[in-house]
């Protein structure tokens, strides 16, 4: 039973990453200093990158299984 809490929470908080990111994406852009421009792309640039080593750590335990 533990197993199916633990899937619920993952599959909520993904969920809650998904309307974290819809809203931050329909934030209109604000007016910055370049400098203020350049560290705001810095720090997206590395939220995604965590997404991505989570995507491709996930991608790797599903090739090794049997689903297609």
């Amino acid at each position: 039973m533990a197993r199916s809490a633990d899937r619920e929470g993952v599959a909520d908080r993904l969920e809650a990453l998904l309307r974290a990111i819809q809203d931050f994406a329909e934030v209109p852009s604000l007016e910055l200093t370049p400098a203020d421009l350049g560290d705001h792309l810095v720090r997206l640039r590395h939220g995604i990158d965590l997404l991505e080593l989570g995507f491709a750590t996930d991608a790797a335990t599903f090739a090794a299984t049997d689903e297609y």
